[in-house]
């Protein structure tokens, strides 16, 4: 019996052992579970969800801004042009010839009634006759240049109103004046700015700038006393007493002050004006300066007229042989086209000849004409008193 309960308490610590050893066991394997093992393949990780891109909007084309020119006119008012100027049309004589003058040739679509019909300039520029003759800034047809469809039109100073009126018809019109040394190299810049040949323009100005400054350098300190009155005279192509001065700001009486005179008609409205004999007689100047703006009347025919006229005889003018017949090729020099330096000149040597008794105009004018016109001095056909 002893032995019997003795081996049941054995068996007992026995089990009871084995239990502790087992939960002992297991839970050392339960830890080992949740261990990395050194021989043990690294978990995969689940892979993180991949974000969706950001969708992206296809950028809108932009347009390149279209180049422009702007210029400022005779009027102070800025006018901006799409560039490159594919054409122009042009209704005032002085501002056609200094386009074509700067090369505007091809690009002349409209074209003054004056250039259109000479035909000396068509010689020059046998393009003119493929423009449409325009007419003039006095009888402006604007249907007809709107027609045309002209990159810019450009017309005389004074037609500011006109210049609005077209820029309403969708035509940027651009005004220039020529009446003053200063103004004529502007509006030279300005049209060398709208068919790009700056370079031909800037040659220009600076020729015209020197020639000036020659002049003026010789008369600037002049006392009034040394000065003769001068009068330009003009008539009309069909009125034998149509006569004509020039008045204020007309480049006429600028050029007589620069070369050393004093113009007698200086305080006279601008524009031209019709006066009678009788004031003529009244300014009686000492010098008398013919010119002809009529293509059928050379400024000869026009001296002779006076010379053959006793009416005359009351200026001091024609008692001492000082009435001249302005110099002209196809037009007289004293027009405010690229030619007026030429006119400066000339008048110099008939005001003053003392002081410009060293200028060879026939060498001067040769080189003028050869430069800028590609022409000889005989192939101009000069007439005039030279």
């Amino acid at each position: 019996m002893s032995h019997s309960i003795i081996d049941r308490k054995a068996v007992t610590k026995l089990q009871a052992t084995i239990v502790i050893l087992i939960i002992a066991v297991s839970a050392v394997a339960g830890s080992a579970y949740y261990l990395t093992l050194p021989n043990s393949p690294s978990p995969t990780p689940s892979p993180s969800p991949t974000a969706s891109p950001t969708p992206t909007s296809t950028p809108t084309p932009t347009s390149t801004p279209t180049p422009t020119i702007t210029v400022v006119n005779y009027a102070g008012r800025t006018v901006t042009l799409d560039s490159p100027i594919e054409s122009i049309a042009s209704n005032y004589p002085i501002s056609t010839e200094a386009i074509l003058f700067l090369g505007g040739e091809d690009k002349l679509i409209g074209c003054d009634g004056s250039n259109y019909g000479n035909a000396f300039m068509k010689s020059l520029y046998p393009k003119i006759a493929d423009a449409t003759d325009i007419g003039y800034p006095w009888n402006l047809n604007m249907e007809q240049i709107v027609a045309l469809e002209p990159s810019v039109f450009v017309t005389a100073g004074n037609n500011q109103e006109t210049a609005d009126q077209m820029a309403e018809l969708g035509v940027p019109t651009v005004c220039l004046s020529f009446e003053t040394p200063e103004d004529f190299n502007n509006a030279l810049t300005i049209i060398g700015e709208l068919l790009n040949t700056q370079e031909e323009a800037s040659t220009a100005v600076q020729y015209f700038t020197s020639i000036t400054q020659s002049i003026t350098d010789q008369t600037q300190n002049l006392a009034d006393s040394s000065k003769p009155t001068v009068m330009f005279a003009s008539f009309g192509a069909q009125k034998k007493y149509e006569l004509q001065t020039p008045g204020e700001g007309m480049l006429q009486n600028n050029m007589i002050e620069m070369s050393g005179g004093i113009s007698v008609s200086a305080d006279q409205p601008g524009g031209w004006n019709q006066i009678s004999m009788e004031q003529v007689a009244a300014w009686n100047p000492d010098i008398v300066i013919v010119t002809s703006y009529a293509s059928n009347v050379s400024t000869t025919d026009l001296k002779n007229q006076i010379m053959s006229d006793d009416a005359w005889n009351v200026t001091d003018a024609k008692l001492n042989g000082q009435v001249y017949a302005f110099a002209q090729d196809w037009e007289a020099w004293d027009s405010p086209t690229p030619k007026w330096i030429l006119g400066l000149c000339w008048l110099g040597t008939h005001i003053q000849p003392e002081l410009f008794a060293s200028i060879d105009l026939t060498d001067t004018a040769s080189d003028f004409y050869e430069t800028f016109y590609g022409i000889s001095y005989a192939d101009a056909g000069i007439q005039g008193d030279v």
